[in-house]
């Protein structure tokens, strides 16, 4: 499940479902090799600046390269 919902969040975690939001959407990204680390960190701060809230502003702290996590 794909949310940046508080409540939505609150109900997967209660059924056992996985959920990310817009950031773990872009960190996969990264991690697959479909969009590059800057673009990503370009897309994200471009969110911040319309109002996005984000604990982050550089992806980089997240990305699992090469471990094929995500």
């Amino acid at each position: 499940m794909l949310t940046d919902d508080r409540a939505a969040r609150a109900e997967a975690r209660l059924r056992q479902a996985r959920f990310s939001g817009s950031i773990g959407c872009l960190v996969l990204a990264v991690e697959r090799g479909l969009a590059p680390l800057a673009q990503a960190n370009g897309w994200l701060n471009a969110m911040i600046a319309q109002g996005y809230y984000a604990p982050w502003t550089d992806l980089s702290l997240l990305i699992n390269r090469g471990s094929g996590e995500t």
